[in-house]
């Protein structure tokens, strides 16, 4: 849900953002349109690549945003300083700067993320973990293994479920048979 509200949030605030710069950019004239009608151009296009990398979770996507709201933002003080405020001007810049926190702080917290991950897989003692599906699924932290369809094996965490391919395999690690398999 944390990544449909992020996905969401920033194509509302790129939304804003292009907005403003469209209404700006068109009340242009002469060689300065068309410099800002190229930047606008290149830049919706690259906000385009940006969102979908996002909606597919992948984490170089806040890299490129952060830097397309940060030009827009910069656009965005200059025609301020050959034109004046106005409520749009004023919603575009905030947006502007509010996609470029978002995106820095997602790109800190992937980056947190993937340390904790190695931390975890540095850890001599820790039990193997597979996502494969095997005939049986345990905690790491359980006495008990389970059938996957058990309602027990449905509340399991994914990062802790440890998959087995027999029964056999199961009790060698010390864990019983749930009643669900008896």
């Amino acid at each position: 849900m944390g990544k449909q509200v992020s996905f969401f949030a920033m194509v509302f605030l790129m939304l804003v953002i292009f907005y403003g710069l469209i209404r700006f950019i068109f009340d242009m004239s002469g060689w300065k349109f068309y410099i800002e009608l190229i930047l606008l151009l290149a830049l919706l296009l690259s906000a385009f690549f940006s969102l979908i990398l996002i909606y597919n979770r992948l984490n170089t996507a806040y890299v490129m945003l952060a830097l397309v709201s940060l030009i827009s933002l910069l656009n965005l003080v200059l025609i301020y300083f050959r034109t004046y405020m106005s409520t749009l001007m004023f919603a575009a810049m905030v947006s502007s700067i509010t996609a470029f926190v978002l995106c820095i702080v997602n790109i800190k917290g992937k980056k947190k993320h993937v340390k904790m991950a190695k931390e975890k897989t540095t850890d001599k003692k820790s039990v193997l973990k597979t996502y494969t599906p095997g005939k049986v699924v345990a905690s790491k932290n359980a006495k008990y293994y389970h059938a996957p369809k058990c309602d027990w094996a449905k509340k399991i965490k994914k990062s802790n479920m440890v998959w087995f391919d027999t029964d056999h395999d199961a009790k060698k690690k010390g864990l019983k048979a749930h009643t669900c398999l008896k």
